[in-house]
């Protein structure tokens, strides 16, 4: 992944942690969005 992408990388879909990753969906949905446009 660049710079420009936010992500994890896993090795396998048994590594997720399900409350985890609840977590940070509800997390970065309280967030506003900057679309790369608005940047410029």
């Amino acid at each position: 992944m660049g710079k420009a992408t936010r992500g994890v990388e896993l090795a396998a879909v048994k590594d997720l942690d399900e409350r985890q990753v609840a977590a940070w969906m509800k997390q970065s949905a309280t967030m506003p969005f900057v679309s790369a446009a608005k940047k410029k």
